[in-house]
């Protein structure tokens, strides 16, 4: 499997002493999960609980300082993303309608977020598969917006589950 790579990483030249032997320094990294697959799969192996393997890389405007450049872009750091400890759903809520099977295939759920990140997460799009005891219940693909606070658990708004179809319904809600 491809790496992914950090896209930027510095030490800002003011925090920077180099002196003989062992050092520890701390760096600052950027990652696009959408810039590449590479990238797009790292983030659902973190989410999925699984260890990841990364490189991380110096690159050009890792550091403001023309004489270290050279230096900062030569860095390749192997490392293991571990993966998420905790479960991102609380619980899952299905509502059949009364047009469920007759009219369309469609009924409401709500899902419960734990955001487990100290930063307040905004989905703007689900597309699911949901199963249950390994069996294929439907699927959620949907354009939505809410918000989930930081380490704080957040209640979806209503969205379309398109039941024992593996095609979307339409039209979308």
């Amino acid at each position: 499997m491809q790496r992914p790579e950090l896209t930027r990483l510095f030490a800002p030249a003011q925090e920077l002493h180099l002196v003989t032997g062992a050092q520890e320094h701390n760096a600052v990294g950027y990652f696009q999960a959408n810039n590449n697959e590479a990238s797009l799969n790292t983030l659902q192996a973190f989410v999925a609980g699984n260890d990841t393997a990364l490189s991380i890389s110096g690159f050009n405007g890792s550091t403001a300082v023309d004489s270290l450049t050279q230096a900062f872009m030569a860095i390749h750091l192997n490392t293991t993303l571990p993966g998420l400890k905790s479960k991102l759903l609380n619980y899952a809520n299905l509502t059949v309608l009364p047009s469920t099977g007759n009219e369309n295939d469609l009924a409401d759920t709500t899902v419960s977020l734990a955001n487990p990140f100290t930063s307040a997460l905004t989905v703007t799009n689900i597309q699911a598969n949901i199963t249950s005891y390994g069996l294929y219940v439907g699927n959620i693909v949907t354009n939505t917006e809410f918000n989930a606070a930081g380490r704080a658990s957040s209640d979806s708004p209503t969205l379309p589950l398109c039941v024992f179809s593996r095609l979307a319904c339409l039209p979308p809600r």
